[in-house]
């Protein structure tokens, strides 16, 4: 008799957290992005990438090598070609593997890529 009490109160706050859940909208890879004065937010077809500073490699939440990159972009690229390309990386990733990402988007067809940048001040 007296646990029914708490038994609702955990029933409540699980149903809580399966809500607010939701509303996240952060990927589970750990990349801290570089700070930005004129970020802007993009809502268009998308191609995602993301290189943690360990540089693990995502393509669309998946994880890709840079050696499976190519063919894997080239398909999703050649399905439609005015995707753009979201290229997030770790604020501590070395440019040159960033550049070397840069050069591979565009040798698959790449014609719109951006940068994801945060805007400064925002946490």
């Amino acid at each position: 008799m007296v646990f029914f009490p708490l038994v609702d109160i955990v029933l409540l706050l699980v149903i809580f957290f399966m809500l607010t859940s939701k509303f996240i909208t952060q990927t589970a890879h750990n990349i801290d992005l570089p700070k930005s004065r004129t970020a802007t937010v993009l809502e268009d077809k998308k191609v995602t990438i993301y290189i943690t500073k360990d540089h693990d490699m995502f393509l669309n939440d998946y994880p890709t090598t840079m050696d499976k990159l190519p063919g894997e972009l080239t398909r999703i690229l050649e399905a439609d070609p005015e995707k753009v390309v979201i290229l997030k990386a770790d604020s501590v990733t070395e440019l040159g593997y960033t550049v070397g990402i840069v050069d591979i988007v565009r040798e698959c067809g790449g014609k719109r890529l951006t940068i994801t940048t945060e805007k400064q001040g925002a946490q």
